[in-house]
């Protein structure tokens, strides 16, 4: 049987960036994500979202000194020792996509095969 890694559809990169969940019954404020990818991000939190929790995602990207966002709208669909994994339903804002995509190609050892998934990700969507 494969391992989990091997089954996903998009490579993860580890990320430190501040994170905050914000679900119609709790908002969660993560010091620092674990990983992100182009489909979610696993965020390490004493806190508990029940699964398929619908949640609002912002993510505080600090560069060149200033501070970004990516913001998205997502689901829970894992919750374990690990973390809280949440799977991203929409990114939004005109950047939001290509912000998502330069953070994962800029943080992943193999760049080519990101860009690969992506392109493929937006064909299936389109």
């Amino acid at each position: 049987m494969e391992n989990r890694a091997n089954q996903r559809k998009f490579t993860r990169v580890p990320i430190g960036y501040r994170v905050k969940v914000m679900a119609e019954e709790k908002t969660l404020v993560c010091p620092s994500a674990v990983n992100i990818s182009m489909n979610g991000i696993l965020v390490r939190t004493p806190e508990r979202l029940p699964l398929g929790t619908a949640c609002h995602v912002i993510i505080f990207l600090l560069e060149d000194g200033s501070e970004t966002k990516i913001l998205a709208w997502g689901t829970v669909v894992r919750d374990n020792a690990e973390g809280l994994a949440i799977r991203f339903t929409q990114i939004h804002g005109k950047d939001g996509p290509e912000r998502l995509r330069n953070l994962v190609l800029f943080r992943c050892p193999d760049p080519e095969q990101a860009k690969h998934e992506f392109e493929r990700f937006v064909r299936q969507a389109v």
